[in-house]
């Protein structure tokens, strides 16, 4: 792909910066999947979709709202503000030795902050403006870090999750209540330092990655699916548990976090491993 001058966009990097040694594939569908999005995270990991509702003609406006009692119409913002949102984190391997390539996908701004002044300001109760990264150039939006859920990864089964993890929500990593963290293939998934370090108020931790091999196009890493599932989860688990200090012993972590350990399918592969 070093001939095509592609620029990329949040769905993939530049063609001109992909090395392709390792890829079996090279065209433009297949480098497109070189990172998570929200909706192919989505899709893969069985995530919920952000729900718009199809509202008939008619019933697209409510003029009475005004007239509502101030009480119920708090209920009303409460309720538009409570619901959970994906932000992606995304990484590619791929783009050279010195290009970490960190792909962001934000959701839509919720329509409550530019309702009215009334719903704004219920807004900014619950949602503050932070960055999401801590990568030059990373966009900013507003979180709501009660409901809103962060998926770190993607299919790369190269990715460095602790770097991830490191660069996310920089200085508000403590707030996230909600974190996924998917890899394309499991090996030796992660050492989860800035886990215990940043992210001290989880309330969920999810972990997923594929049952099989790696997936496309990252193909070069299928001999992993060989492993069991359960003897991927004792490792995942002895890693995030177990903790060696300098005089090599061994102490167990003991988070207050619900833990969720998710193995999908892995698409069906085409052409030679």
């Amino acid at each position: 792909m070093d001939d095509c001058q592609c620029a990329g966009s949040f769905d993939r990097p530049p063609c001109s910066t992909i090395n392709t040694r390792w890829l079996n594939f090279k065209t433009h569908e297949d480098l497109s999947g070189l990172i998570f999005n929200r909706a192919s995270a989505s899709r893969l990991l069985g995530l919920e979709k952000d729900q718009q509702t199809d509202i008939p003609g008619p019933y697209k406006q409510f003029t009475l709202f005004s007239k509502l009692p101030f009480e119920l119409r708090l209920k009303v913002w409460g309720f538009a503000l409570s619901v959970p949102r994906l932000i992606v984190v995304s990484y590619t391997s791929v783009t050279g030795e010195d290009d970490r390539r960190v792909f962001v996908d934000t959701p839509p701004l919720p329509s409550c902050l530019s309702a009215c002044q009334e719903s704004r300001a219920e807004a900014l109760k619950t949602y503050e403006k932070c960055t999401i990264t801590s990568v030059p150039g990373s966009p900013t939006t507003y979180i709501n870090f009660a409901n809103d859920q962060f998926l770190l990864g993607g299919p790369d089964s190269d990715l460095d999750m602790d770097y991830l993890m490191s660069i996310t929500a920089p200085g508000n990593s403590h707030k996230v209540r909600f974190l996924h963290v998917s890899r394309g293939c499991w090996k030796g998934f992660a050492l989860w330092t800035h886990l215990r370090e940043l992210f001290t108020g989880l309330e969920e931790l999810t972990i997923s990655f594929p049952n099989g091999a790696a997936l496309l196009p990252y193909t070069h890493e299928c001999w992993y699916g060989a492993l069991s599932r359960s003897n991927k989860e004792i490792v995942v688990r002895s890693e995030l548990y177990e903790i060696e200090d300098e005089n090599e012993e061994v102490r167990v972590w003991q988070p207050s976090f619900r833990l969720h350990i998710v193995h999908y399918d892995s698409p069906p592969i085409k052409g030679k491993y």
